[in-house]
């Protein structure tokens, strides 16, 4: 698989619309869903310290004031990885690895999803399946896809004509000792969702087993 770089992503920090822990808040989780997107290897952030410029024009996005005063940020960028070899107290995704975290959501409103990256609190969790982030051996990547405004694993990086929404971490292909099925279901609506079990916890018919994920 291909690597690539997430580049010059950047958080404003200046009210009203924005504020400096607003920006912490999103910078974590962009670090969240980077990590959680196999083939992401490079993550460069707009700029270190706030610029006249862009400050003129109400937008503050540097991790750092223009004086170079700290902002919360900065400490996310500085600690969620660790901090001088300390791999304690990760956060922002970096917890996870060398694993993705895979779930299956329900939303009222919207399509059942199934992700490694973030979603909104108004989804609730259904199911939740650990996958490897780089490439084993005997390994298949999954893929996620859009599907009725949510969307399901594949093994199909064409998502099969649907539209993909990037690859979510690999798959054993055999089971064995520590590794848990994963099939992929229909509901009643025809939305997709993961389970553990070929039944598909009694509620859809079972589409296909994806491969199998590691048991934590």
């Amino acid at each position: 698989m291909c690597t690539s770089a997430l580049s010059d992503p950047g958080y404003n920090s200046i009210s009203p619309n924005a504020s400096e822990q607003g920006q912490a808040t999103d910078l974590c989780r962009s670090f969240y869903n980077a990590l959680a997107t196999p083939g992401i290897e490079n993550y460069i952030y707009h700029r270190m310290k706030d610029h006249p410029v862009e400050l003129d024009a109400g937008i503050g996005l540097g991790l750092r004031t223009h004086p170079g005063n700290a902002k919360p940020a900065w400490s996310v960028w500085a600690n969620a990885s660790g901090r001088n070899g300390n791999r304690s107290g990760l956060s922002c995704g970096f917890e996870n690895l060398p694993y993705t975290k895979v779930s299956s959501y329900r939303h009222s409103g919207l399509g059942t999803r199934t992700s490694s990256r973030l979603v909104d609190d108004s989804y609730q969790t259904l199911t939740t399946v650990w996958l490897m982030r780089n490439h084993v051996s005997d390994a298949v990547m999954l893929y996620e896809c859009s599907l009725n405004g949510g969307s399901y694993l594949s093994q199909h990086v064409t998502c099969s004509g649907n539209l993909p929404l990037g690859p979510v971490g690999y798959a054993y292909r055999q089971n064995a000792a520590n590794r848990t099925p994963i099939y992929s279901c229909a509901s009643g609506s025809g939305d997709r969702y993961l389970s553990s079990n070929s039944q598909c916890d009694n509620a859809g018919p079972l589409i296909e087993l994806l491969g199998y994920s590691v048991t934590r």
